[in-house]
């Protein structure tokens, strides 16, 4: 029954989807779309107006073009119908649910699976990004290479193993952010201690190397390389990774779900680990107070900051220090 309920829910919402207007940076998205149209091997050309004056494309925008490219076979054949732009991004929809459920039956049980699809679905994590920018693809490859990864090195499969990583990498090429997820197969791997499926991450960093060289090619510069060094100086890390755990408490409400369960999600040693969550989520406070001081410190920040906290730090009570399972050859 809860399976229908979600299938007419996501039914509703991506029937609404399909007359949300172009917006925000659509417009990029669609710009490089059109100059990939022009010539497929230089979809920065050009400059955008997109702030006060306009600027070389490639110093606008801050990701790669996977979502671009996606788009272009679609308004070739069909224009600029934004239904038709909307309905292309079915199969990144279907992955994401798809990647949702694998993970969340491995983890949580069958029964609850539906219930993590439906949490993720319907959350600000997603639902507001049913638009044409890149998020939800990037996030939909990142999850579905996430649950090949899984399956290939429980199964010790190796075709799993080689989707998951092509998957995780086009997900980088989606949002270059989506890169770290190359840094979470390689944890969970070791974390397994499945090190013969490593050498299966080079596939990973085969669609970020062929992005790369093709910026050598055309331009004469990686375009990574060039917002690493543009803006690596543009603010403390602190100020880019605070927002980030504040976000985090507050587009995934995940921490709600587990409130019953704390104990259980905790398991063995719950006692220190709430201790370390406490420390922890303090420790974060008086961060976020010298990051910013002498600015107004807001409850709501402040409840999304520690929720982070909670949701970062039950990812590694449940996950890095449960009983790991014995060695796995390959």
């Amino acid at each position: 029954m809860l399976r229908y309920l979600l299938a007419l829910t996501a039914t509703g919402i991506g029937l609404f989807a399909l007359i949300k207007p172009v917006h925000i940076d659509d417009t990029v998205v669609l710009h490089v779309a059109e100059n990939i149209l022009r010539d497929p091997l230089r979809p920065f050309a050009g400059e955008f107006f997109w702030l006060e004056t306009p600027q070389p494309l490639a110093k606008v925008t801050t990701n790669p073009p996977l979502v671009s490219y996606w788009l272009a076979p679609w308004i070739a054949l069909t224009g600029y119908r934004e239904w038709v732009l909307h309905v292309s991004f079915a199969p990144f929809i279907a992955l994401l649910m798809w990647g949702m459920h694998r993970l969340a039956t491995r983890w949580l049980g069958a029964e609850w699976a539906w219930w993590a699809v439906g949490w993720l679905m319907l959350s600000p994590a997603v639902l507001p990004g049913m638009n044409l920018m890149r998020d939800v693809p990037a996030l939909a490859l990142l999850v579905g290479g996430l649950a090949c990864w899984v399956e290939g090195v429980e199964r010790r499969g190796a075709r799993w193993l080689a989707a998951g990583a092509l998957l995780v990498g086009l997900a980088g090429l989606a949002k270059y952010t989506a890169l770290i997820g190359v840094l979470l197969v390689a944890l969970y791997t070791l974390q397994q201690r499945a090190y013969g499926a490593l050498g299966w991450l080079t596939l990973a960093l085969v669609p970020i190397a062929g992005w790369s060289a093709l910026n050598l090619w055309a331009d004469g510069e990686v375009h990574l390389v060039y917002l690493w060094q543009e803006r690596r100086g543009s603010a403390p890390l602190g100020a880019k990774l605070l927002p980030g755990v504040v976000g985090l408490g507050a587009s995934t409400l995940l921490w709600l779900g587990v409130r019953r369960r704390f104990k259980a999600a905790l398991g063995d040693g719950w006692r220190w680990k709430v201790a370390l969550l406490a420390l922890a989520a303090a420790g974060v406070v008086g961060w976020y107070h010298l990051q910013f001081a002498g600015q107004p410190m807001y409850l709501q920040s402040l409840l999304w900051l520690v929720a982070g906290v909670i949701v970062l730090g039950l990812a590694v009570g449940v996950g890095w220090f449960k009983d790991s399972p014995p060695s796995i050859r390959f």
